[in-house]
C-alpha cells in the first residue's frame, strides 16, 4: 500500500515537472528574443557591427528562430514524455537520457557565463543574478523530473519482482 502511494506521488511529480520543463522551454525562447530586442547594441558589437546590415540581421534572426524551435522541440519531447509516463503510459528511457544531457549542457553554459558577473556593472550584475536564479529554478525542476522518472521505474520494477515471487 505504501509503495502504491509512493508511485502515485512520483507520477504526480512527473506530470508537474514535465509541465515545468515545457514551460521553461518557452521562457528560454522569450528570454532569447528579449535579449535580442533590449541588448541589440551589445549583440551588434559582439558581431562587429554586422547587424546593421539587414541581410545579416535577418540571417541572425533566422538562426535564432531555428535554435529556439530546437529548444522547444527537445523540451517538449522531454516534458511530454514525462507527463505521459506520469499518466501511466510506458515511455522509453531515452527521454531521461535526453533530460540528463540537457541538464549537463545547460549547467555547463551557465557556469561558462558566470564570468560575466565579475566584470559587469551593477545593473548588469542584477540582471545576470535574476537570470541565474530563473535558470537554477529550471535546473531544479529538471532534476526533480529525472529523479521522479527513475523512481517510477524502480518502484515498477520492484512491483514486477514482487508479483513474480508470489
Amino acid at each position: 500500500m505504501q509503495e502504491e502511494r509512493r508511485l502515485n506521488k512520483l507520477n504526480e511529480m512527473l506530470i508537474v515537472s514535465g509541465t515545468g520543463v515545457i514551460t521553461f522551454g518557452f521562457w528560454t525562447v522569450i528570454k532569447v528574443f528579449l535579449m535580442l530586442i533590449f541588448k541589440f547594441d551589445e549583440i551588434n558589437d559582439l558581431m562587429d557591427g554586422d547587424l546593421t546590415n539587414p541581410e545579416q540581421r535577418w540571417g541572425v534572426i533566422l538562426i535564432m528562430i531555428i535554435v529556439c524551435l530546437i529548444i522547444i522541440g527537445i523540451r517538449s519531447y522531454v516534458g511530454l514524455s514525462a507527463r505521459a509516463e506520469g499518466m501511466g503510459r510506458h515511455k522509453r528511457v531515452s527521454y531521461i537520457i535526453v533530460a540528463v544531457l540537457m541538464l549537463v549542457f545547460e549547467v555547463a553554459g551557465t557556469i561558462e557565463g558566470l564570468d560575466m558577473l565579475v566584470d559587469a556593472s551593477f545593473d548588469k550584475t542584477v540582471d545576470n543574478v535574476i537570470e541565474l536564479l530563473v535558470d537554477i529554478t529550471s535546473y531544479i525542476i529538471l532534476i526533480q523530473m529525472i529523479i521522479s522518472a527513475i523512481g517510477v521505474r524502480i518502484v515498477k520494477a520492484r512491483r514486477r519482482g514482487g508479483d513474480a515471487d508470489e
